[in-house]
């Protein structure tokens, strides 16, 4: 038969061969998938598990650290003790941080004093003073 006489879809690639069928290349995608998956699967499986040790760890550097600069004044734990987490390790001693609660506190007593002359006034001699001239000065508007 010649391709004129053929309907029209029907024609035969490669020499005659009918044209493949999609379902079939989906098919074979799909199974060459799960194949590949198959086979990392099994590789994964083959392997052996992590080995782990069990042991303990001997350091002779520890980092502690404070929140203000200072100098130590006594230690409270020693190499083997045991101790936990918040729990002091070292008596500090700051001379800067001695003189700084020295010069707050004489800050303190200095706004105590002013606070208490601005509640109290000033002293009563002036105040009396002061009422006398306002007196006199309300006399003479009248």
């Amino acid at each position: 038969m010649t391709d004129e006489t053929k309907p029209e879809g029907e024609h035969e690639p490669d020499g005659g061969r009918p044209p493949p069928r999609r379902g079939a290349i989906i098919v074979a995608v799909v199974l060459v998938v799960v194949l590949i998956l198959v086979a990392i699967g099994l590789y994964l499986a083959s392997r052996p598990p992590p080995q782990q040790v069990q042991g303990m760890i001997d350091t002779d550097t520890i980092s502690i650290s404070s929140k203000v600069p200072a100098r130590v004044k006594t230690l409270l734990a020693h190499e083997g003790d045991a101790v936990r987490a918040g729990q002091a390790v070292a008596i500090l001693e700051s001379p800067e941080l001695v003189a700084s609660n020295h010069q707050a506190s004489g800050a303190l007593v200095s706004a105590s004093a002013a606070q208490a002359r601005a509640d109290n006034g000033d002293r009563p001699e002036t105040i009396a003073s002061i009422a006398s001239l306002w007196h006199s000065a309300l006399a003479q508007a009248d």
